[in-house]
């Protein structure tokens, strides 16, 4: 999409795309899908556009940000209480929107980028919720995996280990010089 066409679009308009074509090529944009002529002309519009370079930066750091946490397994009541956040949110978003369109706010448009920001902000709080429980978790070793760990290097060298024949070889390896230098009892 040109920026002439991004300056052509009426804000106040109630018509909803299905998918955002500048998003799309966005993203792949920053996947590294785009074709170079695609990908030269998206970075002249990134180069003129503080509007578009602002929105690709977002996309960037957030990606970075997902990249770097752990895979988180979500509870069982994550999905209801997730699904009950948008829905209060929608229908304030709703309020909010039918007070906002008789005075034709510019603003009134940016409802679902705050709807998405509400939902990641709720994805990061549970993980780091999720991640704090763990740490906590594995602070608190009891006795007999602190026994276990003290015998770790028995328990991983045990398959290697024979029985001793009988007890004069263990007499027999007690005279043996731990020095090469000293002298064997005689």
């Amino acid at each position: 999409m040109s920026e002439e066409q991004l300056n052509e679009r009426d804000p106040d308009s109630d018509e909803a795309a299905p998918a955002d074509p500048q998003l799309e090529e966005l993203v792949a944009y920053l996947d590294g899908e785009l074709a170079s002529d695609a990908a030269a002309l998206l970075e002249k519009q990134l180069a003129s556009n503080q509007n578009l370079r602002s929105a690709a930066d977002k996309l960037d750091r957030t990606w970075k940000m997902l990249d770097v946490m752990e895979d988180a397994a979500a509870g069982a009541d994550f999905t209801t209480r997730t699904l009950d956040s948008i829905q209060i949110l929608s229908s304030a978003s709703a309020q909010t929107q039918e007070i906002t369109s008789s005075s034709r706010d510019p603003f009134r448009n940016l409802a679902p980028a705050g709807l998405l920001l509400w939902g990641l902000a709720g994805f990061l709080g549970t993980t780091g919720g999720i991640l704090a429980s763990r740490l906590s978790a594995t602070t608190g070793i009891s006795d007999a995996d602190a026994a276990l760990l003290e015998n770790l290097d028995l328990l991983q060298n045990y398959g290697d280990m024979r029985p001793l024949p009988d007890l004069e070889f263990l007499q027999q390896l007690h005279q043996i010089p731990l020095n090469p230098a000293q002298e064997q009892p005689e």
